[in-house]
């Protein structure tokens, strides 16, 4: 078994609750916006640099961490489009590493639906809402299972 650190919510543990700058933009809108983003920018960068850091500390993942080749061919092409898109230093995930955690970055649902478009066209499956609100909260490892069940369940017999 491999010893890698997960990427997990401890990351958050850095993360602060909501402070006066959060409060007053509340407040007033336009200019609570503009200050909102950039608190939210200097609060959050220990956490982005941390991710970095862990990414960028772990050797390269042998493909066979995943499981059968199915498994491993779902996982290098979702760690590939996960570090495309949200723009994480390397694709070096593992199957204990937190969802939540890999997505944190995105700055809007695009890029999940991105990613999802990208998985549905080339695994050629459809993958519902309530099955993308639940791979969410999962592991990779749990992402990759539930993208390798839905080919095997599109696959002709």
């Amino acid at each position: 078994m491999l010893d890698i650190q997960p990427l997990d919510m401890t990351v958050f543990a850095m993360m602060k609750s909501e402070g006066t700058f959060e409060r007053i933009g509340k407040k007033f809108p336009l200019l609570g916006r503009l200050i909102s983003n950039r608190t939210w920018t200097l609060c959050h960068r220990p956490i982005k640099e941390s991710i970095v850091q862990i990414l960028a500390s772990r050797p390269i993942i042998d493909a066979s961490i995943w499981g059968d080749v199915l498994h491993q061919e779902v996982a290098l092409f979702l760690c590939l489009k996960v570090k495309e898109e949200i723009g994480w230093p390397n694709g070096r995930f593992i199957p204990t590493d937190s969802v939540e955690v890999i997505l944190w970055m995105c700055e809007d649902d695009l890029e999940i639906v991105e990613i999802v478009l990208d998985i549905e066209d080339r695994f050629k499956i459809k993958i519902s809402d309530d099955r993308i609100q639940s791979i969410c909260k999962g592991t990779m490892n749990d992402f990759v299972d539930q993208i390798a069940s839905l080919m095997l369940a599109a696959e002709p017999e």
